[in-house]
């Protein structure tokens, strides 16, 4: 499942499905004879309505402000628009999903509603219609619907939209089976490389007891036919008792696509969302959620454990990841969804399950060698007592001497502060290639302490930052809105 977003105001998003889904619908054809146009209206049969009801024609001239509100129980004649309803297509038509996205606690006090219209072009440019309708802040109106789940885009929400089925660009460009519905909508050929348009005509006042509007402030946006962002993709896997996700382009990582498109000065970020939805009997019960940012090192692995808070008597739980794809210069979005279910949600109980250990040689493990210990090892049987020495390389950093060393192995530091370490944080200990691609590397956070931050450089990564050029490193803090601070910065060597 896909989509597309298209920012048409601060009040306003447009989302548009990438998916045409078939519907066996009658439909209405109006004929306007001010535009020499025609248009195309869904017919629902099952509530005996049209979205015809909710439909507007343009008056007077093309480019006209002009409209006549298509209320199906209104007296039009005389106006230059006729129509045909209910005619049965050959084959059922395809749709994609429009949605239009409202900003939380906006009423509509500043217009009188709005018109949009979606078209793409024949081969002289002129407009093939798709899609007509009018919202009218003061008319009875049943389409707006409350989403159970707001939308969240550019720090706001949006928790009212408008669903409405617009006539699929791609089938009539793309497939000819479809030429009867493009006979009925243009005497000319369509122009394959066409956009998609949508044409925001804000309502300034309305006339007549509503039958005419009046628009000014149009507002355009187009997208092309088809996703140019189709191989865009996300991996969400289970390893060991944790799991994996990232965004992938083309079944690898999307680093290159999105830094060669910052050379044109296209910015993107990534809003990574991981949903839990437990199975308790016959019902899916949303019982965690957890928004993750990504600004930079889009090549970087992303690691999440769910906890299962009915794992005694959940029958499966099903892990849910949206990532949402933004264009911080021009806001486009588009948004990717995978998803994962599990039948072992005992696994990740908020208790994890005790190893059955009886079986295993009891070890104990030092982290320096303790005194009178003799470093040997020897077969032993299973139940007895074996001491086993361990070097572990631990080097602890502090403000005054901030150089490090990075051996050609698994590094471990730990960082002291003269104070207490920010809450509110996740910290990072980051490397700037020669490229400079940024490489974070995770504190270890049930290490830390109050003044102290612990992270371990596994070998691979080790090896790769002893050949960078550039010798410095730095502490980063993310935030919850994925903004990174530098808590602290030095040198290492090697």
């Amino acid at each position: 499942m896909s989509a597309r977003y298209i920012n048409i105001n601060d009040r306003i998003i447009l989302e548009i499905s990438n998916d045409a889904a078939s519907k066996d619908l009658k439909y209405d054809i109006t004929t306007n004879s001010h535009t020499n146009r025609n248009s195309f209206y869904v017919s629902y049969e099952e509530d005996s309505n049209s979205n015809r009801d909710n439909g507007a024609e343009r008056l007077d001239a093309p480019t006209s402000n002009r409209w006549l509100y298509l209320d199906v129980d209104r007296f039009v004649s005389g106006t230059g628009i006729s129509s045909r309803i209910n005619v049965q297509p050959i084959i059922p038509l395809r749709f994609n999903r429009i949605r239009i996205h409202i900003l939380s606690g906006y009423t509509f006090d500043d217009s009188n509603g709005f018109v949009l219209q979606s078209y793409i072009k024949d081969i002289r440019s002129n407009q093939v219609n798709l899609l007509n309708f009018a919202f009218l802040r003061d008319f009875p109106n049943e389409n707006i619907s409350f989403n159970p789940e707001p939308l969240y885009i550019n720090s706001k929400y949006y928790n009212r939209y408008i669903e409405l089925d617009m006539l699929s660009p791609d089938s009539l460009i793309n497939d000819a089976n479809f030429q009867f519905m493009v006979n009925e909508l243009s005497t000319l050929k369509l122009d394959k490389n066409s956009l998609v348009y949508f044409d925001f005509h804000n309502i300034q006042r309305t006339e007549e007891d509503d039958t005419y509007l009046i628009t000014d402030n149009l507002i355009q946006r187009s997208l092309t036919v088809t996703d140019k962002y189709k191989y865009f993709g996300l991996t969400l896997r289970e390893i060991g008792d944790y799991f994996e996700y990232h965004a992938t382009f083309k079944n690898g990582f999307p680093t290159e696509f999105i830094n060669n498109m910052s050379q044109v000065g296209r910015f993107w970020v990534i809003n990574h969302k991981l949903e839990v939805f437990e199975q308790v009997g016959m019902q899916m019960i949303k019982t965690s959620e957890i928004e993750r940012i990504q600004r930079d090192s889009f090549n970087r692995v992303l690691k999440f454990r769910p906890i299962v808070e009915n794992a005694a008597i959940a029958y499966s739980f099903t892990i849910k990841y949206t990532a949402t794809f933004t264009d911080t210069n021009t806001n486009e979005q588009f948004y990717r969804v995978a998803s994962l279910s599990k039948l072992n949600p005992k696994k990740y109980g908020e208790t994890l399950m005790r190893l059955n250990t009886d079986s295993f040689a009891n070890l104990n493990v030092y982290h320096k060698p303790p005194v009178n210990v003799v470093n040997n090892f020897q077969a032993i049987e299973a139940g007895q007592t074996q001491t086993i020495v361990v070097n572990h390389y631990l080097k602890t950093v502090t403000q005054d001497n901030p150089t490090i060393r990075i051996e050609p192995f698994t590094n471990v530091y730990s960082f002291e502060f003269d104070d207490s370490v920010a809450h509110g944080f996740e910290f990072f200990l980051s490397f700037v290639s020669d490229d400079e691609e940024k490489i974070y590397v995770p504190d270890i956070e049930e290490e830390n302490t109050e003044t102290k931050l612990f992270f371990k450089i596994p070998e691979r990564t080790a090896m790769q930052v002893r050949t960078f050029s550039n010798r410095t490193y730095y502490i980063i803090g993310v935030n919850a809105n994925g903004e990174s601070t530098v808590i602290s910065k030095g040198l290492f060597n090697v």
